[in-house]
């Protein structure tokens, strides 16, 4: 099951520079791989994934950044899964959604939808 969170906020940064900061703490600091960073006129997406050894699952997670003029908006999903019969991702889902959240608001994102 995916998390999805839909956050907000009046322009200040460029989604170019969120998506910089978002890409070195995730992938410098967290260990996710950098999967795709596509770049249009207003828009940005970033989609990331990790495999974790020891419990056999992985985590992915997408974000969405688009300038909408005087608002930036942020549609982060995450998801898991894992091996076996039950494909358990063991809440890498909302973990990874919440770091990023956490990385967002320090910008100045609030959550409009969890």
């Amino acid at each position: 099951m995916a998390t999805v969170v839909q956050m907000k906020m009046k322009s200040k940064e460029s989604i170019r520079e969120i998506s910089s900061v978002l890409r070195y703490t995730l992938v410098g600091f967290d260990n996710f791989e950098l999967v795709c960073c596509h770049h249009h006129n207003h828009s940005t997406l970033l989609c990331f994934e990790r495999y974790y050894i020891r419990t056999k699952s992985y985590a992915t997670l997408s974000i969405l950044l688009c300038d909408e003029g005087d608002i930036l908006s942020a549609d982060i999903i995450g998801a898991g899964g894992g091996e076996g019969r039950l494909n358990l991702s063991w809440g890498t889902n909302e973990a990874i959604v919440f770091k990023a959240v956490k990385l967002l608001e320090e910008f100045g994102f609030r959550k409009i939808i969890e």
